[in-house]
Parts: C-alpha cells; sequence; structure tokens
C-alpha cells in the first residue's frame, strides 16, 4: 500500500498526471488518503489540460472569446487569466478606431504588470496623435484658409515619423510664408512705384511658385524698363527738345505695349508738328 502511495507521488512530482493508487487498501486513514490522492491527480490532469488548452486558443489560435470552467475547485490563475479577453478586446477597440481616424477612443479597462504598460502606451499614443492633428489641423487652415501667415505646429513629446511629419508641416509652412511675403513685398512696392524690388534670390522656390517667381521678376524688368524708355523720350522731347525720339522696350505686350505706342505716337506728332511750324517761320 505505501510503495503505491509512493510511485503515484512520484509520478506526479516527474509531471505524469496518469497514475493512481490502484491496490485494494484497508484502514480508514489509508482509504481516506487513497481517495485524496486519487482525486488531487485528477483535478491537477483537469487543471493542466484546461491551462494548455487556454494558453493555446488565446496564444496561438487568438481566441479571446474563452470561458474557464474547471469544476472542482478555481485556482489563482483563473481570474487573472479570465480578464485577458477583456484586456485583448478593449486594446482592439481603441487601435481599430485608431486606424479609422476615430482618436476619441481611450483604453480604460484595469489593468495590472505588462498589460498596464501596453495600456499606458497605446493611450499616451492616443493622446499625442490627438494633439498632432490638432497642431496640423490648426496651421493648415489658419495658412490655407485664413491666410494667417507664419503658424508653426508645436506638439511636445513626439519622436519619430510623427515627429518627422511635424517638421515637414512647419517647413511647408514657413516656405510659403517666406515665398508670399516675398511676393507681396515686390508687388506693394510696384504698387507704389517702386521698381527697384525683386523676390529675393534667398527664398528657395520650385514648381508652380518658381514660376511665379520668374513672372514677378520679368515683370519688374519689363516695368522697369517701360518706365525707364518713357521718362528718356518725354525728357528729350519736352524738356531738352530732342525730337524725333521713340521708346523701344523688348517684350512688352497688352496694356504696356498700348501705352508705348502711344508715346511714341504722340512723340512723333510733336515732332512733325514742331518741325512743320519751324519750317513755316524759317520761310
Amino acid at each position: 500500500q505505501v510503495q503505491d502511495v509512493a510511485r503515484v507521488c512520484n509520478a506526479v512530482a516527474r509531471g505524469d498526471l496518469s497514475q493512481k493508487i490502484t491496490v485494494p487498501v484497508q484502514g480508514m486513514v489509508m482509504i481516506q488518503l487513497k481517495d485524496v490522492i486519487n482525486a488531487m491527480v485528477d483535478k491537477l490532469g483537469q487543471f493542466a489540460k484546461e491551462v494548455t488548452r487556454v494558453s493555446q486558443e488565446v496564444g496561438t489560435e487568438g481566441y479571446v472569446f474563452l470561458t474557464y470552467a474547471i469544476s472542482a475547485r478555481r485556482y489563482a490563475r483563473d481570474d487573472t487569466m479570465a480578464e485577458l479577453p477583456t484586456h485583448v478586446r478593449s486594446i482592439a477597440k481603441v487601435t481599430k478606431a485608431v486606424a479609422l481616424g476615430d482618436l476619441s477612443k481611450q483604453i480604460e479597462v484595469d489593468a495590472r504588470g505588462e498589460i498596464l504598460e501596453l495600456k499606458n502606451t497605446v493611450n499616451g499614443m492616443v493622446v499625442r496623435l490627438r494633439a498632432l492633428t490638432a497642431e496640423v489641423t490648426r496651421v493648415t487652415m489658419e495658412v490655407g484658409s485664413k491666410g494667417q501667415l507664419g503658424g508653426q505646429a508645436h506638439v511636445p513629446d513626439v519622436e519619430g515619423v510623427w515627429q518627422e511629419l511635424m517638421r515637414n508641416v512647419n517647413r511647408m509652412c514657413s516656405s510659403l510664408t517666406d515665398q508670399v511675403r516675398s511676393i507681396a513685398k515686390v508687388t506693394t512696392a510696384i504698387a507704389r512705384g517702386d521698381l527697384t524690388q525683386k523676390i529675393d534670390v534667398e527664398v528657395e522656390v520650385e514648381g508652380e511658385m518658381l514660376t511665379l517667381k520668374r513672372t514677378v521678376n520679368s515683370m519688374v524688368d519689363q516695368l522697369s524698363a517701360f518706365a525707364s524708355e518713357v521718362t528718356r523720350v518725354a525728357l528729350e522731347v519736352g524738356t531738352q527738345g530732342i525730337l524725333g525720339g521713340q521708346a523701344r522696350v523688348e517684350g512688352v505686350q497688352g496694356t504696356w505695349a498700348d501705352l508705348t505706342r502711344n508715346v511714341n505716337k504722340m512723340a512723333t506728332n510733336l515732332t512733325d508738328q514742331v518741325r512743320s511750324i519751324s519750317e513755316v517761320t524759317k520761310a
């Protein structure tokens, strides 16, 4: 009897839960000991089977809707494992919301250990993304819709791709601000009759902004040449008495070409009239 009890206990210690006390025993104490040990083997076998199933389904197959029913008694790990589906569902709900662009969700379930660290990490990610989105939206609205230049996005504690994104948005806003202000400076100078200003070469532009820069600078050159020629002809004819002068401005079109022609026509008419009067008076 004692040898059979020892055999079963040694088997349990080695992880073999297939052994039971099978020999007949005598005496109340030995009968109770046999029943207790055999019941312990049954419960340990059931517990090991359930833990194996749960760990496979959660860890390998991804099932998070399990119930754990070990009928004889609840072991200490049962409550901890039972919380796992709630944690996983909550994390999945929030990360799915983030993927869909909804940054209003956060993980709210109680957690401990590594699950708590994961909860804090995901919630921190949502907070940073929300702040980043709000700042980028604010800056783009100010610059793109309201015309308020000079704005910059400021989000503390962002790193990696999010920091690079914020840096690129700020660089775009800064570049656009410099370009628009430089163009505004030149066009304002033109409106005031100052044709000495041009869009600064320090402002690096590409694409359509480069085309606009070249157009504005070319316009300044043409207006400057036009003004210079008209002034020269007006001075020669009107002040210095040098007749026959003509304004020559390359590349002007539209109103500027019409104005050049009219000035030249006026100068020609005035020259013809003065010379005609001069011939008559000489005669």
